[in-house]
């Protein structure tokens, strides 16, 4: 097989969490009663006003400390902090590495037959590089993205409690 070949596929197999979710994530907010103003922190960022419930915000998946509170009069803030998880979409790119791996070690092993040398274990060692760059790429790519986690809670419904006089 040509190492080419096993490029381009390599290219075109990665990113499994970057591709299924991207880098950033909706999550749905919610308040009893509605109408509660929403602001956003993440990463220590000044808030941002996301709009009054019910309401969707987005959060950069990447993000290691995000946090919302729900405002409204009358009632008293409720404050909502999210924790950063890896999604398990991105342990879906050692399919890539098993793809990539298997076809570079079937090249090889082709090859070694063809050249009569039963003893070359360059197949094995071709899957095993190309297991690890087809693992490696998908992994680095979803991690500088930051799609490879998940913001948690992925859906917020609050109660609101009415302020005492």
């Amino acid at each position: 097989m040509k190492p080419a070949f096993a490029l381009v596929l390599a290219l075109t197999t990665v990113r499994c969490a970057t591709i299924a979710h991207g880098r950033m994530q909706n999550v749905p907010v919610n308040s009893n009663p509605a109408g509660a103003a929403v602001r956003v922190t993440c990463d220590g960022a000044p808030a941002v006003d996301a709009g009054v419930t019910p309401a969707t915000v987005r959060l950069r998946r990447g993000a290691s400390a995000c946090s919302l509170t729900l405002a409204k009069d009358g009632y008293r803030t409720e404050s909502v902090s999210f924790q950063r998880a890896r999604s398990g979409v991105f342990y879906a790119n050692v399919v890539p590495g098993v793809v990539v791996g298997s076809a570079a070690g079937a090249g090889a092993a082709v090859g070694s037959l063809l050249e009569s040398d039963s003893n070359d274990n360059s197949g094995n060692a071709a899957f095993a590089a190309g297991f690890v760059l087809g693992t490696a790429i998908p992994m680095f790519i979803d991690h500088a993205t930051g799609a490879m986690y998940v913001q948690r809670p992925e859906r917020v419904d609050v109660t609101l409690t009415p302020a005492t006089p």
